[in-house]
């Protein structure tokens, strides 16, 4: 479920774990390449958002 992108909560819960800590503790290492994934875009929006600023910043000089 987890590698199709159903959320952990909805996990937990179609499971029926106590609580979501318990799936995380479970299966929290299928989604260690998701987390990367979802880190390598966050550092290119940054990248992207910082140039832009850079742009604006020497076109008002």
């Amino acid at each position: 479920m987890l590698a199709q992108g159903t959320p952990l909560h909805v996990v937990s819960e179609v499971l029926e774990h106590a609580g979501i800590a318990i799936a995380k503790d479970t299966y929290g290492h299928l989604m260690e390449g998701e987390i990367r994934d979802v880190d390598d875009q966050i550092s290119t929006v940054k990248r992207e958002m910082e140039a832009a600023i850079d742009a604006t910043s020497a076109t008002c000089r």
